[in-house]
């Protein structure tokens, strides 16, 4: 499971959750470099939204080191989607 980061389900999941669309990743990648680009785009999404990245880079998530890919997927749950309850509204 680990070896086949691709970025296109993060991607997906970085869309589902904060609602914004990351025109341009590629949903079919088939080198190196098209999933690290698909990585740091997401990357780059969660700087541009000023939510810390600290210590993540995309050659260690595409290559599958596990902690990597649990701190982003935690950055991802953590910041974004309950970024959206505290904003709120309705609450």
């Amino acid at each position: 499971m680990w070896d086949k980061i691709d970025g296109v389900e993060l991607c997906q999941l970085l869309e589902t959750i904060s609602g914004d669309e990351l025109s341009g990743y590629n949903k079919n990648p088939r080198m190196g470099f098209m999933k690290n680009g698909n990585v740091h785009m997401i990357l780059e999404w969660l700087e541009k939204h000023e939510i810390p990245v600290h210590g993540l880079d995309s050659d260690s998530i595409v290559s599958g080191h596990i902690k990597s890919v649990l701190g982003l997927l935690w950055v991802i749950i953590l910041r974004v989607d309950i970024a959206q309850y505290l904003n709120d509204d309705n609450l």
